[in-house]
């Protein structure tokens, strides 16, 4: 809106249609079923949701994005050294490992952004996305 890109009334009904494409995410099948991955696709729908919610001024759902990242998401895909495991194991895993790498740390930045700082969030064993870009970064 600063830019004049959109008039004040586009800007809302952009935002009204990403409160509204949040919602579905959150509670349609598909939307569930992408919530319930456990490897990229999990990531990438929690970073949709987290940047989704932060557009919208949606903080339970910026909450919500910071306790599944920690609650489920680091310690369903981030093994102890750092590695992806469910990414290591598909077809082209190194591209899978910084694709959803990049995800992770979108999520961080988002999350973050919000003042829930998730670069710096491990696990009680010491898993978490610093570990992960460790592990990928040779």
């Amino acid at each position: 809106m600063e830019a004049g890109a959109l008039s004040a009334s586009g800007h809302d009904a952009a935002r009204k249609w990403f409160a509204d494409y949040v919602g579905w995410m959150t509670t349609s099948q598909n939307g569930m079923e992408e919530r319930d991955a456990r490897n990229n696709h999990g990531t990438c729908w929690l970073m949709q949701v987290a940047a989704f919610a932060q557009l919208t001024g949606n903080r339970e759902l910026l909450k919500y994005s910071a306790d599944r990242f920690k609650t489920v998401i680091v310690p369903a895909q981030i093994d102890l050294d750092g590695s992806l495991p469910l990414e290591l194991r598909r077809t082209k895993p190194y591209g899978y490992c910084l694709f959803n790498l990049e995800a992770l740390a979108t999520l961080c930045r988002i999350v973050s952004e919000a003042g829930d700082d998730l670069w710096t969030f491990t696990t009680a064993d010491g898993r978490g996305v610093r570990k992960a870009i460790e592990y990928m970064f040779p």
